[in-house]
C-alpha cells in the first residue's frame, strides 16, 4: 500500500520533475529537492546504480579527520560541510565504498540568501571516480531527520534539471546590477537634493547677514571737507550737503542706496581701499573659503561638492554591501 501511494505521488509529481533540479527522497515518499553536481568525479546520471539508495549519515559527519567508520557499499553517504575540503570528503566516503555522495549546507539560510554552491576539487579529485552533489542545509536537516526516525531513507539521484552553480550566479549577478542601479539612483537623486537644499538655505543666510551687517553701518549727515572728496565713488555724484551717506571703518563716504547693494551682493570689502568694511563675526563664510572675495564663489564650491558627495557616498555603500 505504502508503495503504490508513493508511485501515485511520483506520478503527480512528475510535470514538476521535468522543470525543476530534483534530488528525489523516496522513502519517506516523497520529497523533491534542489542539488548542485561537482564539478569533480563522474557526472551524475539517469543510470539506474542511483535510483532507490539508501543514505547513511556518515561517522564523523564531516567526514574529515580519520576514515569513515560505516561500510558504506551500495550506498550514499550524507556529510557534512565544514572543516575539511569537499574533495577530501568526498574520497573518503569513496574509501567506504559509498556509491555517491550528497554535502549537506552547514547554515541555515533565509530564502533570499543563496545557498547553491559548486564544489571545487583539489589535489584529491583526481582520484574520485563516484558522483556528488551540494544541497542546501534544509534538505539536508529533512534526510538525516528521516535517518535518525528510524528505517532506510531511499534517495534517488538524477540528471532531471541540475541545478547549476552558473546559472544561479547569473541571476545573482543580474540582481546585483539592478540593485546597484535602482540603490545608486534613488540615492543620488536623495542627496542631490538634499545637497541643493542645503546649499540654497546657507546662500540665503549669508546673503542676508551681509545684509544685515551692511545695515549696521553707521549714518551720518554729510559735511562738507577741505580737501575735493564729494563725490560717491560708485555712482559719481556729488554728495549734497546735510545728505545721509554711509560711513565704511576705513572712513570712506558713500551713498547709502549706492554701497548697501555692493556689500550685499558684490563684495565685503571698500570700493576704494579693499579694507573689510562688514563684521566678520556676522558672515558665515567658512575659514577655508576665507581667500575668495565674491560671495557666490564659496557656495558654489559647495554645490560643486554637494554633486561629488552622493557619488561618494553612493561608492561606499556599495562597496560595503557587495
Amino acid at each position: 500500500m505504502c508503495r503504490r501511494r508513493c508511485f501515485l505521488a511520483m506520478m503527480a509529481a512528475a510535470p514538476f520533475l521535468l522543470f525543476s533540479q530534483a534530488l528525489v527522497i523516496e522513502r519517506p515518499c516523497c520529497h523533491v529537492a534542489d542539488h548542485v553536481s561537482a564539478v569533480f568525479g563522474s557526472n551524475v546520471t539517469n543510470d539506474v546504480d542511483y535510483v532507490r539508495r539508501e543514505v547513511i549519515a556518515v561517522e564523523p559527519f564531516e567526514a574529515c579527520e580519520g576514515p569513515i567508520e560505516q561500510d558504506l557499499s551500495g550506498k550514499m553517504a550524507l556529510i557534512l560541510r565544514g572543516k575539511c575540503n569537499f574533495a577530501w570528503k568526498v574520497l573518503q566516503a569513496q574509501r567506504a565504498n559509498a556509491i555517491a555522495v550528497v554535502v549537506m549546507d552547514h547554515t541555515p539560510r533565509s530564502s533570499s540568501e543563496p545557498w547553491e554552491l559548486q564544489m571545487i576539487g583539489d589535489g584529491n579529485a583526481t582520484e574520485i571516480h563516484i558522483p556528488s552533489v551540494f544541497v542546501s542545509h534544509e534538505t539536508g536537516q529533512a534526510i538525516l531527520g528521516n535517518i535518525t526516525t528510524g528505517g532506510p531513507v531511499l534517495l534517488t539521484l538524477n540528471t532531471t534539471g541540475n541545478r547549476t552553480h552558473a546559472q544561479r550566479s547569473h541571476h545573482s549577478i543580474l540582481e546585483g546590477i539592478v540593485l546597484y542601479v535602482l540603490s545608486t539612483s534613488v540615492m543620488f537623486i536623495v542627496l542631490s537634493g538634499l545637497c541643493l537644499v542645503l546649499t540654497n538655505i546657507a546662500t540665503w543666510y549669508q546673503r542676508t547677514s551681509r545684509t544685515r551687517a551692511a545695515r549696521r553701518l553707521p549714518l551720518m549727515a554729510y559735511q562738507a571737507k577741505s580737501d575735493d572728496e564729494d563725490l560717491c565713488s560708485i555712482c559719481l555724484e556729488t554728495f549734497e550737503r546735510e545728505t545721509l551717506v554711509k560711513v565704511l571703518p576705513c572712513r570712506h563716504e558713500f551713498h547709502q542706496e549706492c554701497i548697501d547693494p555692493w556689500l550685499e551682493n558684490r563684495s565685503s570689502q571698500c570700493p576704494l581701499c579693499k579694507r573689510e568694511a562688514l563684521d566678520n563675526a556676522s558672515l558665515v563664510t567658512p575659514h577655508f573659503f576665507a581667500g575668495f572675495d565674491t560671495a557666490a564663489s564659496p557656495f558654489h564650491m559647495l554645490m560643486y561638492g554637494c554633486m561629488v558627495l552622493p557619488i561618494l557616498v553612493v561608492a561606499i555603500v556599495v562597496g560595503i554591501l557587495f
